[in-house]
């Protein structure tokens, strides 16, 4: 409002009013990120679990998922626009041809693959690659479907792989440390099941392994 309402011609007070803002917008920014994170980890809905193609779940978010630079959107318009990743990390999906057919809850799936996605450009950013990828594949292991998550980034320590789920408990400088936990909640309120592996300098994979039938 200051801002708007100064009509002086005074450049040092309009630097200052114009670097104010900004900071002030930020921890708007972050603020609502934060209570963002800490709803959607508290308030968890059930999962509506319904018969849907997995491969054609994927090719949508294919379409969907948009690599753009952060540019200081709140979480929530990142998550309307897809999955943040730096220009220069690629991402790839290696789908079936096939039908894939499987029981989940889209939106769950969607959030928790978002997350993920999410969570390695972050990682390989974290690390000052000028490059990364990432790739989204799925394939069949007997009676469930197995939706992997891989990159290429510095990879997690072993010493904290057995604590990379758990709330609050990240290896960032920035963050909640919910984004993964989240991602075993959902993954588990649909009958499935989430695991990383990992080693230093070579890469991270997350998988998900979801039913072919209602548990």
């Amino acid at each position: 409002e200051v801002h708007r309402r100064y009509g002086g011609e005074d450049e040092k007070f309009q630097k200052l009013l114009d670097t104010t803002r900004e900071i002030v917008e930020d921890e708007v920014g972050t603020l609502r990120r934060l209570v963002g994170e800490f709803s959607s980890f508290a308030r968890l809905p059930q999962a509506r679990l319904e018969k849907a193609d997995l491969g054609d779940f994927l090719r949508e978010q294919r379409e969907r998922i948009s690599v753009v630079d952060d540019d200081g959107l709140d979480a929530d318009a990142h998550l309307e626009r897809g999955a943040v990743l730096p220009r220069n990390v690629e991402l790839d999906f290696e789908l079936p041809s096939g039908a894939a057919e499987a029981y989940l809850d889209k939106q769950m799936l969607r959030r928790a693959l978002i997350n993920l996605i999410r969570n390695a450009g972050q990682a390989i950013a974290g690390a000052g690659r000028d490059t990364g990828r990432v790739v989204v594949s799925v394939h069949r292991a007997g009676e469930r479907w197995v939706l992997d998550v891989d990159d290429d980034g510095p990879g997690v320590p072993a010493e904290m792989r057995q604590n990379i789920f758990d709330p609050y408990f990240t290896t960032k400088t920035e963050g909640t440390g919910l984004g993964l936990a989240i991602v075993k909640q959902l993954v588990n309120l649909m009958s499935g099941d989430v695991k990383v592996e990992s080693q230093v300098n070579s890469g991270t994979k997350f998988t998900i392994t979801l039913p072919l039938t209602i548990p």
